[in-house]
């Protein structure tokens, strides 16, 4: 199988359009060998003591061997036929067993209508990461979208938005990906809750507010949003603040008083203190850090 990639600009025509390509490709990772490859563009590369956060959403099938895939609440077993569905702006990392490697097939994808159709699809998970079990006529369809995704590259972005819509058709139809039944209703209140407070976590988010504007009382809410989430929506709130905290240390030279100020932060202090308190080291040492160790290979 020939290794092939390719990561698209998005230009704003395309972003009016909601619904776009970012990337797509065929990867193979040799048992034993480093992953991933430091071939891919700075903002996918990751470490697995690092993990990464990206700000599209990415589907990942794998068509050989296994691996897993872990997040701040949890993580999941990853084998032949598993679709790996990554939610932009969360905390995740994966890799392939040592013994095994894998091959995979990948699909990058944003825009508004991205969000509308995944919502819908029933597709996101607990953490921003969720797998499903694909059939063989899913896998077909995916490997030919990869294929004709990379084949039209940027001449056709229109063309692989039409892919992707028709790929995400299809997962709809799957059981484990949507259905009536009150858990998968309640799964998809608490995605569009997070879609919500991503959205807004560097304000204040008036909770029994979102909570009528989904349809509940304010106690079943929390309830059923600690119960997907592992944690309550203010709880939550707070760690996506921290996670795009986290992000903005490691990777820009923004100044600190401005990453407190752009997160919704009263001020430097109060910032300062809250990332100590939660990480158990200070904002400049977690820079500095971050630093370090991208710096040395």
């Amino acid at each position: 199988m020939k290794v092939d990639y390719r990561y698209f600009p998005v230009s704003d025509t395309q972003k009016a359009w909601g619904l776009y390509a970012t990337c797509a490709g065929v990867g193979l990772s040799a048992p034993g060998a480093e992953f991933p490859s430091r071939a891919h563009p700075d903002e996918y590369y990751f470490t697995w003591e690092q993990g990464r956060i990206l700000h599209e959403w990415q589907l990942i099938l794998v068509k050989r061997g296994r691996g897993k895939v872990a997040f701040r609440d949890g993580g999941f077993t990853l084998k032949k036929g598993s679709l790996l569905v990554l939610a932009p702006e969360h905390w995740h990392r994966y890799r392939p067993d040592a013994d095994t490697g894998w091959t995979t097939r990948f699909i990058g994808f944003g825009g508004d209508m991205a969000a509308r159709l995944m919502a819908c699809a029933g597709l996101g998970g607990e953490g921003g990461a969720r797998v499903v079990d694909t059939t063989p006529h899913i896998r077909e369809h995916f490997a030919a979208a990869v294929d004709d995704i990379l084949e039209g590259g940027q001449e056709s972005v229109y063309a692989a938005s039409a892919r992707i819509f028709s790929l995400l058709a299809e997962l709809k139809e799957l059981p484990q990906a949507g259905g009536d039944t009150a858990r998968a209703r309640h799964e998809g209140i608490v995605r569009q809750a997070r879609a919500y407070i991503a959205e807004h976590c560097d304000g204040v988010v008036d909770f029994k507010a979102l909570a009528a504007s989904l349809g509940l009382p304010y106690r079943t809410f929390r309830h059923i949003f600690a119960r997907e989430c592992g944690m309550p929506p203010l709880r939550y709130q707070l760690e996506t603040r921290l996670a795009r905290a986290r992000h903005l240390l490691a990777s820009s030279d923004m100044p600190i008083a401005e990453i407190a100020s752009l997160l919704g932060f009263n001020s430097p202090w109060y910032f300062a203190h809250f990332f100590q308190h939660e990480t158990g080291q200070s904002a400049t040492a977690y820079r500095a850090a971050a630093i370090s160790t991208s710096s040395h290979p």
